[in-house]
């Protein structure tokens, strides 16, 4: 019986940045935007096995693996100027004079599908700039080299957003003060960053972590009791405003 099949297309790979940092308790998956040519390989680290039952002849085992992840990224900037986060954090551990973990971001890389296919890991940085003409569209060569070993993980291509806005589902505890932090749930958080992502009323919670796609915890800023509606901007689409009653 023949089965109906869709063919592959080159593209179908995402590369994931935690901006909390590589080896932080609360990840912060930042999609890498505006990439190609994502290119992972993973060759085998060998070791000689050879006994006397060989007879001379090679035995070699692999005992692990290096890992490199190659691509390039489109260089798009922010209204204000500055670089999108996941290219400014590429682009500081890149930065001459830097070394260890200041050196390393944590990656994890997988089919934009959802097939079996995902990897994660502490990645050392190296960066160039791809193209120099006058009239050239600007980006850079990114080449990422393992760190200790590379995990396969569930594929976190089920966590990705929707597309379309934040969606707020509730904010506990009711009635939170300045200074207190609230756990806000909903979805299509990931990706959300910057001073506006989550507002208490008008004002910029004080800080915030984005715990996954479902979960923002933030701290509530200062300002008066009464109604204060949230809500959770990534990128240009902001939730619908979540009513919220603040504390005195």
């Amino acid at each position: 019986m023949t089965v109906n099949t869709e063919l592959g297309l080159s593209y179908e790979l995402d590369i994931d940045i935690n901006l909390n940092g590589p080896g932080s308790a609360t990840k912060n998956w930042q999609q890498i935007r505006f990439t190609s040519a994502i290119a992972p390989v993973h060759p085998p680290l060998m070791a000689g096995a050879e006994t006397y039952d060989d007879e001379g002849a090679q035995n070699q085992v692999k005992i692990g693996e290096t890992g490199s992840v190659p691509f390039t990224i489109q260089a798009q900037r922010n209204p204000d100027g500055s670089f999108l986060p996941e290219v400014q954090m590429l682009l500081n551990a890149a930065k001459p004079g830097t070394r260890g973990n200041q050196a390393s971001v944590e990656v994890r890389y997988y089919d934009s599908k959802g097939a079996d296919y995902a990897f994660q890991g502490i990645f050392s940085v190296d960066v160039a700039r791809q193209t120099t003409g006058n009239a050239e569209i600007a980006g850079w060569t990114v080449t990422l080299t393992s760190r200790g070993p590379i995990k396969v993980i569930a594929n976190p291509y089920a966590e990705n957003p929707v597309e379309g806005a934040p969606a707020i589902s509730s904010a506990l505890p009711a009635a939170a003060v300045a200074g207190s932090q609230l756990t806000i749930k909903g979805s299509g958080f990931t990706g959300t960053t910057g001073a506006t992502g989550v507002k208490v009323g008008a004002v910029n919670a004080t800080s915030y972590v984005v715990a996954g796609d479902n979960v923002i915890v933030a701290v509530v800023p200062a300002g008066s009791a009464g109604s204060a509606p949230i809500t959770v901007t990534r990128g240009s689409e902001a939730s619908d405003p979540f009513p919220y009653t603040r504390g005195a």
